[in-house]
């Protein structure tokens, strides 16, 4: 099921709600139960899968409807048991948790509605960050086979916009003899996406050489995770001759397996200033 499929399914189940509730001038409901238990069913299903689906890449979003679900749900039982006077302490803790609960519920709408759907093929393909450790690749070199911009607009300024603050920027799909398959590289700062796109998207730049784009992750200070501890961008990008990630791994015994020297291909790390791809054509390890 798609992303969008379950907003539609979310929009559904809030107007089959709101038909459930309809009642006379009595106070007693008009709904039938068949209106009212598919509303209940529905809203249950789509709580629960909105808090699957964005618990990973939006959490504050799901954890918010989850919280405000709950919360709404025990204060309107203890309201239908108690019956308490308008205007008593439990019912404006309810209106309010009611209104809470509406702009968690319709804000997790909108984020499914926004969110493009991952699809198997991606799923199957590790992701560093998740399946591997930051740790793990800090100075390891890695060849950029492709590259998911995953909805990040750059305006005619060069400000980039994410399409969620709480997913990367894009990914990079990377290979490496250190690597016994190809795996998901995210994108964390923008002008690393801008270095990405500055290639991907202008593949004239590759033409100075038979080109191989080279990446590695190389923060000016590395926390004991293997996260950046800098505000600094921590992708640098060097363009070489096919073949060089092979050989600079398999000289000297494969000595850069665990002696990593990224430097040799990238030259001196840039992290302020005129940030760019690098051009390599001789490298000398």
């Amino acid at each position: 099921m798609s992303n969008r499929v379950l907003a539609f399914i979310g929009v559904g189940a809030y107007i089959l709600t709101v038909l459930a509730s309809a009642e006379d001038t009595g106070g007693d409901t008009t709904a039938s139960p068949v209106v009212i238990t598919l509303a209940a069913i529905l809203t249950l299903f789509f709580i629960t899968m909105a808090v699957i689906r964005l618990w990973k890449i939006a959490q504050f979003t799901a954890v918010m409807l989850l919280v405000s679900s709950v919360v709404f749900l025990i204060l309107g039982t203890i309201l239908v048991f108690t019956e308490p006077i308008h205007g008593s302490a439990i019912v404006v803790a309810t209106n309010i948790a009611g209104v809470v609960y509406l702009f968690a519920y319709f804000f997790a709408v909108i984020r499914l509605w926004t969110l493009r759907t991952i699809s198997t093929e991606s799923r199957s393909i590790p992701e560093i960050g998740r399946e591997i450790s930051w740790a793990d690749i800090v100075h390891q070199v890695f060849r950029a086979v492709d590259f998911d911009r995953s909805g990040t607009r750059t305006n005619s300024y060069g400000q980039v916009t994410a399409l969620s603050a709480s997913m990367p920027y894009g990914y990079l799909l990377v290979e490496s003899p250190i690597l016994n398959q190809r795996v998901r590289l995210p994108i964390i700062h923008q002008d690393d996406f801008r270095l990405a796109s500055s290639v991907f998207d202008v593949p004239d730049l590759a033409h100075f050489v038979d080109e191989e784009l080279l990446v590695t992750y190389a923060p000016e200070h590395v926390l004991p995770s293997g996260l950046s501890g800098s505000f600094f961008h921590v992708l640098h990008f060097v363009i070489v001759p096919r073949g060089t990630l092979d050989l600079y791994y398999s000289v000297h015994n494969d000595l850069h397996m665990a002696h990593p020297d990224p430097e040799k291909l990238f030259g001196p790390f840039i992290y302020s200033g005129e940030v760019k791809v690098q051009v390599n054509p001789q490298p000398e390890f």
